[in-house]
């Protein structure tokens, strides 16, 4: 549930209170607690830290339902608690104007709230984090560096950040009940002289104070109520007490402490430590003394603000510190601190210790409640949302979920939120069906002694499946210990041909209206919203060269006989159009003109059925000014009993490199299920060259001329239904100087290895990737931008496989990799570089394959004549992992351009059993959870709907 500006202000009341003592302020509660939610509460959770690294608000689309997920786990296992990272590195917020800030940032606000709403929903509240050390990360380029290093070293710049950013935040979020606190940095001292990295640059820590100092005062300014806290990186920056770490200089260490202390580091900081950095960090780590720059006295002293200093502490803590830097194995009072400490981070045993399961004697699954028992007041383990990927997703989060309900189970007085009485949410999906189908009731309630739905006991959070017989209410009731709510829906028992097929089903369209206020995108003509809209591209500010020749279309989700169409025109309507059906998406048949548009309601009827599984709307002529503008299109039939054929193109593979003057050879695959294949018809770009009638239906394509090539085959059953196979592409390049990369001078990182049993290969050996890893060609120089083949040589001694490709920092593709086994291949594709040093790496998604080498043409590809890049814009669908699953798997997919994404999930029988993505997503790799506990085993299908594309993977449910 979305909260609203009232429910926001009626909620005021449950606003965070101080916990401890600063100028003016009574102390409130003990140190080994903090008030939230006018509750004395142990903070215990994570760290979300962030779902879309220095993203999550501001330009862009927040992914909402990722943080639901994270949220709705958490609250499941008892946790109460996570810690968000919001500008991190100044890259996308706040909004600049050379190093003067002018702004939060485009949508950092409202981004903000929603995150805030997500969590109240599950009732977690969030520590908000403002910076990271990495402001300072060497690697984010001098635009980002620099004007960081101006804010942190220049008052006057601070004090824009201060009054055009942070104050604004503060203000549009105070009284939130969700909000736990505020924190001005992650790890400061690593971007200080005393104690900074390598890979960062350097400010002194007397500058951080006095950042510390300004931002605090401000956010007690700009909200009376609110908590503050700093992230530090160790005891050794917020103690005064002496603390001597008893283990050795860092040039002291053995090669197997160092090897460790270099998989610990590497997997905190996203930085690949060498041994040196390594032993220089330990080296710095144990000559440094103890001092805590965070006490109230310093930090006025550094920025001169009374209001400025922290109502309690945060530190880290990893294990190259030892037990000497550990809140394990010593209470609270030992450093000597005036306020409440929160642990909030640390790995659950999987860091610098030897013993993966414990940190230095204490078990992972004693942790949490070590921390409580010592009179700690908060447990946040390192976690950013990457489950189940890397040892961050694989060992921390399922260790947080289940370290958080032990410490439920066992000290629920102390983490458990009370939120009060109330029915968060009861709905139906859908709420029309037909005679025989399901919807399911979903609900959740909160501090309920009891919950029933139509008089049986249920559970505060659930779902149900429902078949009713006829038109059926029902009603959920909830009972607290002073008062009863409860809550209605109706779910309507329809006519088959009352059931609105495209209702809330995929939808795409050619362009989309974005001038004019909200986006206007596809799938608003199909949620059933008389008040929303889809609007085709018209504005001269949007570009749009043939705004008379626009089309949308919707995926019905099964081959249905559509026996009428109903067209809700807004006040711009169609001139002209067709109506066309496709039982691919690729293939279009039209079934109804209309040359006389008036607008108003078009209700289409059609005397014989027309089959399909795709229905598209072709406008050809507008009828004003505007574009074309529908508030519904409504599809209205039954599930047909046609089936058409199905086909693949074998051979050649995706991305084939051939020599011009060569033959190749096109083979197809092609059956009919429920009779036989009539013709099968094979084309190179848009010209048939084949018709085959009897299999193998293979056709040879002599002396191939030179050029870019897209190929594709379409079936024909004897009942005239046609589809096509999505087009491959072939490149036939004559014989062209190339700069050849050897993947084993690569720099390498995770599962990957030189295998030096080179038969085959062109170098001194080739390179294995596994089950995890990345291969990083830097340096890829090319003179000038453009697009360029690139050409990357492999070996399948498993079948088909597929990796990702990321260009400059930025996932572009997917790659398949197809053909023989067993053999060195070539696969080529075109990938957009920039004049300059470029970096190309390939990453692990499927692994299990050997690579080479990466050849790249030294020649930029004429754009103007050559053929659509494959890449960048590539947007996939990804296997789900794990699959098979038991109860949730996560479901990868990447976008290519900016747009309207959704990712649902169908059973068998074409129904919709889950909606996981319905919104708009930026460029990039992203993923989400389908928890699947409430569906029975079986196959399902998750399916990935853009603008522009359509794809489908199958995922396998075993209990």
């Amino acid at each position: 549930m979305r909260l609203r500006p009232l429910a926001l202000g009626l909620l005021a009341m449950l606003t965070v209170v101080l916990s401890t003592a600063r100028p003016g302020v009574a102390q409130s509660s003990p140190a080994d607690r903090l008030v939230f939610n006018d509750q004395e509460l142990f903070l215990s959770g994570g760290n979300v830290a962030w779902v879309n690294f220095a993203r999550d608000i501001g330009p862009g689309r927040t992914r909402l339902s990722t943080f639901e997920t994270i949220f709705e786990e958490l609250n499941a296992h008892g946790g109460n608690a996570m810690r968000l990272w919001l500008h991190t590195t100044g890259a996308t917020t706040p909004a600049w104007d050379g190093a003067t800030v002018v702004g939060p940032g485009a949508g950092a606000i409202d981004d903000l709230r929603a995150i805030l709403d997500a969590a109240w929903e599950h009732e977690i509240g969030l520590v908000l984090c403002l910076w990271s050390f990495d402001m300072l990360r060497i690697s984010n380029g001098p635009t980002v560096t620099d004007r960081a290093f101006a804010l942190l070293t220049d008052p006057t710049l601070t004090q824009t950040y201060v009054d055009n950013a942070l104050t604004p935040m503060v203000e549009a979020v105070a009284g939130h009940p969700a909000l736990v606190a505020w924190e001005i940095f992650n790890e400061p001292e690593g971007m200080s002289h005393e104690f900074g990295w390598a890979f960062n640059r350097h400010v002194a820590m007397e500058d951080i104070q006095r950042f510390v100092n300004m931002t605090a005062g401000a956010i007690h300014r700009a909200d009376a109520n609110a908590l503050v806290t700093n992230g530090a990186w160790s005891f050794r920056s917020l103690t005064d007490t002496p603390v001597t770490l008893a283990a050795k200089r860092g040039s002291a260490l053995t090669t197997a402490e160092v090897s460790q202390l270099q998989r610990g580091l590497s997997a905190k900081y996203a930085h690949p430590f060498s041994p040196e950095e390594a032993r220089s960090f330990y080296e710095t780590l144990s000559r440094s003394a103890a001092i805590n720059y965070y006490t109230d006295e310093r930090l006025v002293a550094a920025g001169g603000d009374e209001l400025g200093v922290l109502d309690f502490y945060s530190v880290h803590y990893y294990e190259w510190g030892g037990t000497e830097l550990s809140p394990f194995h010593h209470d609270y009072a030992t450093w000597g601190l005036d306020k409440p400490l929160v642990v909030a981070e640390f790995f659950m045993g999987s860091g610098s210790d030897p013993d993966p399961d414990a940190v230095y004697g204490v078990p992972q699954e004693d942790l949490y409640p070590t921390l409580l028992e010592r009179g700690y007041a908060g447990a946040l383990a390192w976690q950013w949302y990457n489950y189940p990927n890397s040892a961050e997703g694989v060992i921390n989060w399922p260790r947080i979920l289940a370290s958080t309900q032990r410490l439920y189970d066992q000290h629920r007085g102390a983490v458990d939120v009370q939120p009060g009485l109330r029915i968060a949410s009861f709905q139906a999906e859908p709420t029309g069906i037909e005679l025989g189908a399901s919807a399911t009731l979903s609900w959740r309630v909160s501090a309920a002694s009891t919950v029933t739905l139509d008089g049986l006991p249920v559970d505060s959070v659930g779902t149900q499946t429902v078949r009713p017989d006829q038109t059926t209410t029902y009603t959920l009731e909830a009972v607290g210990l002073a008062d009863t709510t409860s809550a209605q829906v109706t779910v309507s028992v329809l006519d088959p041909n009352q059931v609105n097929r495209a209702w809330r089903q995929p939808a795409v369209a050619s362009s989309v209206e974005t001038c004019c206020g909200v986006d206007a995108t596809a799938h608003l003509a199909f949620d059933g919203d008389l008040s929303t809209r889809w609007s085709s591209a018209w504005h001269p500010d949007e570009a749009d060269a043939t705004p008379d020749d626009e089309w949308i279309y919707v995926d019905l989700g099964a081959l249905l006989d559509i026996e009428r169409v109903v067209l809700q025109w807004e006040a711009a309507y169609g001139l002209a159009y067709d109506l066309e059906v496709s039982f691919d998406g690729r293939l279009w048949t039209p079934v109804h003109e209309e040359r006389a548009g008036d607008g108003g309601t078009d209700e289409i009827r059609f005397d014989e059925p027309a089959t399909a599984r795709y229905l598209r709307l072709h406008g050809l002529r507008r009828g004003t000014e505007w574009g074309f503008s529908l508030w519904e299109f409504e599809v209205y039939g039954t599930a047909s009993a046609r089936r058409p054929p199905a086909i693949a193109l074998v051979a050649p593979v995706e991305g084939a490199i051939v020599q011009p003057g060569s033959d190749v050879t096109l083979r197809p695959a092609a059956t009919d299920d429920d009779g036989r294949i009539a013709q099968v018809d094979l084309y190179i770009g848009s010209v048939r060259v084949s018709t085959q009638r009897t299999p193998p239906y293979t056709f040879t394509w002599r002396s191939v001329p030179p050029g870019d090539f897209a190929l594709k085959a379409v079936a024909i059953d004897d009942d005239g239904l046609a589809v096509s196979t999505p087009p491959i592409q072939v490149f036939a390049r004559p014989p062209v100087p190339f700069m050849r990369y050897e993947a084993e001078a690569a720099t390498l990182a995770g599962d990957v290895s030189v295998e030096r049993e080179a038969a085959g290969s062109s170098g001194t050996g080739y390179l294995f990737l596994r089950d995890s890893g990345t291969l990083t060609f830097t340096d890829v120089t090319v003179d000038t931008a453009g697009l360029y083949l690139l050409m990357l040589r492999y070996y399948l001694p498993f079948g088909y496989k597929a990796q990702y490709l990321n260009v400059n920092g930025e996932r572009v593709a997917e790659l398949g990799f197809d053909g023989p086994t067993n053999q060195w291949l070539t696969r080529g594709a075109q990938v957009a570089l920039r004049a300059g040093p470029n970096t190309i790496q390939l990453e692990k998604y499927w692994g299990w394959m050997y690579v080479d080498y990466l050849g790249l043409g030294l020649e930029a590809v004429n754009v103007s004549t050559g053929p659509e890049p494959l890449l960048p814009t590539t947007t996939s669908l990804g296997e789900s992992f794990p699959n098979p699953f038991a109860s949730s798997a996560t479901i990868p997919f990447t976008v290519a351009t900016p747009g309207h994404v959704r990712v649902d999930v169908f059973d068998l029988t074409g129904r919709r059993v889950a909606t996981l993505v319905d919104e708009v997503r930026t460029p990039g790799r992203h993923e989400v959870r389908f928890d699947a506990r409430h569906l029975a085993s079986g196959v399902y299908v998750s399916r990935l709907q853009t603008d522009t594309v359509q794809l489908t993977r199958p995922l396998l449910l075993v209990r």
